[in-house]
């Protein structure tokens, strides 16, 4: 008798402290759970009750908790053959990559569209959308701990993310989560905040002002996703021998980070043999000087214009 009345005490407690947090004011939870760790959100605090599962779910709160993100399990972006992707999670505390998490997957694709950058547990998507046989694109952030989902409005260049470049950033000095865009012709970049009051993109000078300007042939020519810095400098390769296209998204202006010079002085850069990556927080420069050597720069000035 007495362990039962203990237990349906206890049972009676629980359902009272539940209820009281239940019938809090909507905009108190909102405020405390908006700063709750994503990964506790989706399984969790989204079962209490009916109005907390709704209010997770909403697009408001998304956009509030997508940009209280934590650096979590970066997912690496695989470059592998159609039929079969692997992708790879690794925690920033985990430094043995042989501790890494690998998914393996023949669908992932179809089902959750083209993952395009990725950062701090946000995954920026490239997905795809028909209506009566026309295909429209469109992007969206995601978190993969919380699976808050937002869609990002139309770009103004009205692009149909067939040859741009797209990428997800974060700005410290702000707190801020930016998705960065550049189109085809390759003029002006479009930036969208996270979080923005108004939900639309930016459009600010890019780094070339006139046609003539532009080290590549536009009708060969295809933008690649950059190479990001710690998601705050990114840097995009052009098609030329001298530099690079690279932007702080701190202050949103573009510039040339030009290409270290050969040891041999009378010795140029030759664009095929050329590849350049994020080593250790920094801009590393690959060059394949023959079939038994590589020589490895690595860029420790942020700015890395000289």
């Amino acid at each position: 008798m007495g362990k039962t009345r203990t237990k349906r005490q206890k049972e009676k407690q629980e359902e009272e402290a539940n209820n009281s947090l239940a019938n809090l004011p909507e905009h108190i939870v909102f405020t405390i759970i908006e700063n709750v760790p994503s990964i506790y959100l989706h399984d969790t605090f989204r079962h209490v009750c009916k109005s907390w599962h709704y209010l997770i779910s909403s697009p408001e709160f998304a956009t509030k908790n997508i940009i209280q993100a934590k650096s979590k399990l970066p997912l690496q972006v695989p470059k592998t053959s159609r039929r079969r992707w692997v992708y790879k999670l690794q925690s920033p505390e985990i430094m043995d990559p042989l501790k890494s998490i690998e998914i393996k997957t023949r669908n992932i694709y179809p089902r959750i569209g083209m993952i395009r950058s990725s950062f701090n547990g946000l995954v920026l998507v490239q997905e795809y959308k028909y209506n009566q046989g026309q295909r429209s694109v469109f992007l969206q952030v995601r978190n993969i701990f919380t699976k808050c989902c937002l869609t990002l409005p139309k770009c103004p260049s009205d692009c149909s993310h067939q040859a741009c470049e797209v990428a997800l950033g974060f700005d410290p000095s702000t707190k801020e989560y930016k998705v960065v865009h550049i189109y085809a012709d390759g003029f002006d970049f479009e930036i969208f905040n996270l979080g923005c009051s108004d939900n639309s993109w930016r459009t600010i000078p890019g780094p070339f002002r006139e046609s003539y300007e532009r080290p590549f042939n536009l009708q060969t020519f295809q933008w690649r996703d950059p190479v990001s810095v710690n998601g705050r400098v990114m840097h995009w390769y052009v098609d030329t021998k001298e530099y690079v296209v690279s932007m702080n998204i701190s202050d949103e202006k573009a510039y040339k980070t030009y290409l270290p010079k050969l040891d041999q002085e009378d010795q140029e850069i030759e664009k095929d043999r050329y590849c350049f990556i994020e080593l250790g927080g920094n801009l590393s420069f690959f060059y394949k000087d023959s079939s038994t050597q590589i020589d490895v720069w690595i860029m420790k000035d942020l700015h890395g214009r000289n």
